[in-house]
């Protein structure tokens, strides 16, 4: 059995805990830089007081939430969501869910801590209305594309680009 406070525990973000869900912001963009290898993201660069300011922004707002894991009192894991318009304006979905980051971190991965924090992020699009969650990965990024999809996410339309030079 697993002693009480090594059970993983979900608030959602306070100002007071942002600063302890900056570096798991990172550790994303680490993630993806590794996982993909697409110098598109190589030149990605954001800075401390950037990463806190895009994840402040959902704090204390009615339609943007953050929950956060914790394990022993440290922040483990994030969930960040928001209620946005659908993507196709003559949809009669009009106002979906959108999960717009998640990490977990490393050794926590594969212990149900993601899985419990996107139960949370869909309950709150539930009370909020909306009938769909959805949410984007990198192709190349196969550890995130094997989570979300046993969590139940389908594939349902691609993004493409092309490189200008």
């Amino acid at each position: 059995m697993t002693h009480p406070d090594r059970r993983p525990r979900i608030a959602v973000l306070t100002k007071i805990r942002l600063p302890e869900i900056v570096p798991l912001f990172f550790e994303l963009i680490r993630s993806i830089r590794v996982t993909t290898q697409d110098p598109y993201f190589r030149s990605l660069r954001v800075s401390r007081p950037r990463a806190r300011k895009w994840l402040a922004r959902y704090i204390g707002k009615r339609d943007k939430k953050v929950w956060v894991s914790t394990v022993e009192g440290r922040v483990v894991g994030y969930i960040a969501g928001e209620i946005i318009d659908c993507f196709l304006p003559i949809s009669r979905v009009g106002r979906i869910g959108y999960i717009s980051g998640a990490c977990v971190e490393g050794p926590f991965r594969r212990k149900g801590i993601m899985e419990s924090l996107e139960r949370k992020m869909i309950g709150f699009f539930r009370k909020r209305g909306v009938d769909y969650a959805e949410l984007h990965i990198l192709s190349k990024n196969r550890p995130a594309r094997r989570c979300w999809t046993k969590l139940g996410y389908r594939t349902f339309r691609e993004q493409m680009r092309k490189r200008i030079q």
